[in-house]
């Protein structure tokens, strides 16, 4: 079953171009959140470009070291998270990646381990945030 295109093939062109034209950066560890790197790093190009970089940013999290270059085809293929590629079968992950890194497909399956590993670190943060909000929660508080 193919993937739903999140961001179109001239969207990730965008994005290549202009990560290379700003490849002084650590995208890895950049705050997305910061307005006071926002607006002089991206400027007018902030609303086009943000949900971008911060798709490239999810799945360079989950990619092993030395295969970042892998970040723009998987989203290109229409793979923008870790929460996205856990809920994949591994065999349909697989099969949606097999051409990525043909030679290496032990690099595929590390991604998604890594995937399901940061999934599930998400469900546990968001079970404690939405717990710690139940009435009784907040009852018993001082």
């Amino acid at each position: 079953m193919p993937q739903e295109q999140l961001f179109s093939s001239q969207q990730v062109s965008v994005l290549k171009q202009w990560l290379a034209d700003h490849s002084d950066y650590d995208w890895l560890q950049m705050n997305w959140q910061d307005e006071t790197v926002l607006k002089p790093l991206l400027g007018e190009e902030s609303a086009t470009l943000l949900p971008l970089l911060k798709a490239y940013q999810r799945l360079l999290r989950i990619i092993p070291t030395g295969y970042e270059n892998l970040a723009l085809p998987l989203l290109a293929s229409g793979l923008h998270s870790a929460v996205q590629i856990a809920s994949l079968a591994s065999q349909q992950f697989l099969e949606l990646t097999r051409d990525l890194v043909p030679e290496q497909p032990e690099v595929m399956e590390a991604i998604y381990r890594y995937a399901q590993l940061k999934r599930s670190q998400l469900v546990v943060q968001y079970m404690n945030i939405l717990q710690n909000q139940e009435p009784h929660v907040r009852a018993a508080r001082i």
